[in-house]
């Protein structure tokens, strides 16, 4: 965990990217990962978050489009876990439905 919930350490961010990349570079997908990517998030104490700091319930719509989704901090104290959004950062997801009807995803934490 790191010091201040609002910004995530640049150190984290480069973990939840290489994951991130690894998950997606090179790889045409049926489906648009979100499980996936969500769970690498989670894995670093980060999730995404609605406009009103609760999980992210949205969904994604068309065949080529872009997501900036803002992401927040899992904080815990006085024994609860809270989300603090994050003041510095958010996730970009782009997307690229090809003519196989597969998907060429892009996504990152700016």
């Amino acid at each position: 965990m790191w010091k201040n919930p609002a910004i995530i350490p640049s150190i984290i961010k480069k973990e939840i990217n290489k994951d991130l990349s690894m998950l997606c570079s090179g790889k045409y997908h049926n489906i648009i990962p979100l499980k996936e990517i969500f769970d690498i998030l989670e894995n670093n104490n980060v999730i995404v978050l609605q406009e009103d700091n609760t999980p992210w319930e949205g969904l994604l719509c068309g065949e080529d489009a872009q997501a900036n989704i803002n992401i927040g901090a899992i904080w815990s104290g006085d024994g609860e876990t809270y989300f603090v959004p994050c003041n510095n950062s958010y996730l970009v997801l782009s997307w690229h439905r090809m003519p196989s009807g597969r998907y060429e995803i892009n996504v990152y934490v700016s």
